[in-house]
């Protein structure tokens, strides 16, 4: 009885470590947003997006006349879609809402463990005072804890990363939408991500004219 009892408290210890961590994960500082096809493409890793922001300083030596340039009468541009999603008033609410859920869950999760772990304790400390159908029935009783500990566990990380989605979802349209006005509007045929490029003439950096559009500063 006292081995099995310490194995099903450490059990549930483990579980409380790795379902925290698993929350964490989804709401790190990745900031990542849902893949939409229609939507602008963002680069999550802040660690990669740093080391490209110092990458896209406009740089000063003379353009090679071999060069690839765009044919005439094609007009690219560019905007930081990481730094448009920042400003935006609607990913701020979201954060909120995500950060509310996950500490709502870690402290769901966080009293079922500790419910466990108290009938653990009383099954050790007074479980030879029992009859054996009370022994069997506290016992039953720590496996369907268990059981819930593990399920919630599982399901913990995967309900935060499906509410950011939906949370996501109409933010990204949102910027989508005004990217594709203000392209439109002044007549660019290609507008890139400027997370992704690795040198970018400043003059054709859109952001600025998108945030007019929505009203941002």
């Amino acid at each position: 009885m006292p081995n099995t009892t310490k194995t099903l408290c450490w059990v549930a210890c483990v579980a409380l470590l790795a379902f925290t961590g698993a929350c964490k994960r989804v709401n790190s500082t990745e900031n990542n947003t849902p893949n939409d096809s229609t939507a602008i493409v963002v680069n999550t890793d802040t660690a990669l997006t740093s080391a490209i922001a110092d990458l896209v300083v406009p740089d000063t030596t003379p353009v090679q006349t071999n060069a690839v340039m765009p044919p005439n009468g094609v007009k690219y541009g560019y905007l930081n879609s990481l730094e448009l999603l920042a400003i935006m008033p609607e990913t701020r609410t979201a954060d909120k809402k995500l950060a509310d859920l996950q500490r709502s869950k870690e402290a769901s999760f966080s009293a079922l463990a500790q419910k466990y772990q108290d009938g653990m304790r009383t099954l050790q400390e007074k479980g030879q005072d029992m009859t054996r159908i009370e022994q069997e029935a506290k016992m039953k009783e720590m496996a369907e804890l268990e059981e819930k500990i593990q399920k919630m566990q599982m399901s913990g990380g995967e309900d935060l990363a499906a509410e950011k989605e939906k949370l996501y979802a109409p933010i990204l349209a949102k910027a989508d939408k005004y990217i594709k006005q203000g392209g439109k509007e002044q007549g660019y045929q290609y507008i890139f991500d400027a997370t992704a490029l690795l040198y970018a003439d400043t003059t054709k950096d859109i952001l600025p004219l998108v945030k007019r559009k929505m009203g941002l500063k």
